[in-house]
C-alpha cells in the first residue's frame, strides 16, 4: 500500500512539474496574441506574419509548433501575431477569414498577401522573408512618387 500511495504521488508531483513547464512555455511565446482592441495598434508598423485559427482546428493544432518556431527565428526581424477568429468574430469578418488556420502577411497595417504554401516552418519562413522584400520595394517605390509629376 506505501509503495503504491508513494508511486501514486511521484506521479502527480510530475504530472504538476509538467503542466508548469507547459504554462511558463506559452507565457514567454514569440507570438503575439491579438485583439479588436490592439490589433490596429501593433500591426500599423512593420512585418507582421498573422495567424487566425480555431482551438478546435485539428489543422491550427498540428502547425502551432511550426509557427512558433518560425516567430522564435525571425523574432528580430518579424512580428508574428495570433488571432482566435472564433473569438475575435469582427477581425474574421474584417479579413474575410472563411476557414482556419489563415494566415496573412502585413506590411505597416495593410494587408500585403495570404499565405498558401506548406504549413512547416521552412514554408513559412521562406514566405515571409520574400513577402517582406516585396512589400520592402514596393513601399519604395510608392515613397519615391514626386508630388510635383502629378
Amino acid at each position: 500500500m506505501n509503495k503504491l500511495l508513494t508511486a501514486t504521488l511521484f506521479f502527480a508531483i510530475l504530472f504538476c512539474c509538467f503542466c508548469q513547464e507547459e504554462t511558463e512555455n506559452k507565457e514567454m511565446s514569440d507570438v503575439v496574441k491579438l485583439t479588436k482592441d490592439n490589433f490596429d495598434k501593433k500591426v500599423s508598423k512593420g512585418s507582421w506574419f498573422i495567424k487566425f485559427y480555431s482551438e478546435s482546428c485539428r489543422h491550427c493544432q498540428l502547425m502551432a509548433e511550426e509557427f512558433e518556431y518560425s516567430a522564435t527565428n525571425l523574432k528580430n526581424k518579424i512580428n508574428f501575431g495570433s488571432v482566435l477568429a472564433t473569438e475575435e468574430e469582427e477581425l474574421s469578418r474584417r479579413f474575410r477569414i472563411m476557414s482556419y488556420p489563415t494566415l496573412l502577411f502585413f506590411y505597416n497595417g495593410e494587408e500585403f498577401q495570404k499565405f498558401r504554401g506548406e504549413r512547416t516552418s521552412d514554408g513559412m519562413t521562406n514566405f515571409v522573408l520574400k513577402t517582406e522584400k516585396r512589400a520592402e520595394k514596393q513601399s519604395n517605390k510608392n515613397d519615391d512618387w514626386d508630388i510635383s509629376e502629378l
